[in-house]
């Protein structure tokens, strides 16, 4: 049985193999023929060509194909792993070094000018006039602009946090609120518990107003990072803001 499985594999891997090799041979003779053309002037025969290509291409023996199979196999998995799928199967995104794994929307180049177009809406005058949601995507996004790799959370079991950043291999856990009256405690545990969840480094809560006393407490003690309003408006101005706010925290 296992013979006969180990004989099916390598055959599907010199098939794979041959398949590549007479790609490879089709993409070199089309160059050729494309060089002969310019410089020589001749003009395109397509029977001719085909012709020439199938009576002078000749197949590689086996270890070839097998090499060729293998490579083969190899780009085809390293380009789905680039397109975060392995054999359409989405891959979680592992951020932290233990704990939960973070799914949610990657800030980068490719919609960063969507969420770019948001937050510049959202500071208009310095009032954050945008939904929850998107208050979200404006933090992700000038995380994102500051450097940091930014992960806005779904919106479902987040475990209490609405973006993951890492900077640096420091990971960051934030908890969003776009609040008019000031943030209590909870804010502040949320943030906490989301960061052990996903085994991050640093919980980050960000609030579009401010802090309760007993919330400004909580998070001293628990290590909590506490951003507002001014602070959003000052970091908007200028990106390298953020890391005074980390590092005096």
């Amino acid at each position: 049985m296992l013979d006969k499985l180990l004989s099916g594999l390598d055959f599907i891997i010199q098939y794979l193999g041959l398949i590549l090799y007479f790609l490879i041979s089709a993409l070199y003779n089309i160059i050729l023929s494309l060089y002969n053309i310019f410089t020589q002037d001749n003009k395109i025969n397509v029977n001719h060509n085909l012709n020439d290509f199938v009576s002078n291409i000749s197949v590689p023996d086996g270890l070839s194909l097998l090499f060729l199979g293998m490579l083969f196999i190899f780009c085809v998995f390293f380009r789905l792993s680039k397109r975060k799928k392995i054999f359409f199967i989405k891959i979680k995104k592992k951020v932290g070094s233990s704990g939960l794994s973070v799914k949610g929307t990657t800030i980068k180049r490719s919609n960063a000018l969507k969420y770019k177009r948001i937050t510049g809406k959202a500071m208009r005058k310095n009032h954050f006039n945008v939904t929850a949601n998107n208050f979200e995507y404006m933090i992700g996004y000038l995380f994102y602009r500051s450097g940091f790799k930014s992960i806005v959370t779904q919106q479902s079991n987040d475990f209490g946090l609405d973006v993951v950043a890492t900077h640096k291999n420091k990971k960051y856990g934030i908890q969003c609120k776009l609040y008019n009256s000031y943030v209590g405690v909870e804010a502040i545990q949320q943030a906490v518990t989301g960061t052990v969840a996903y085994g991050l480094d640093v919980p980050i809560v960000i609030c579009s107003s401010n802090y309760t006393k007993a919330a400004q407490d909580l998070a001293e003690a628990s290590g909590t990072v506490t951003i507002n309003h001014e602070m959003i408006v000052k970091w908007y101005k200028n990106p390298n803001y953020i890391f005074k706010l980390l590092k005096d925290n």
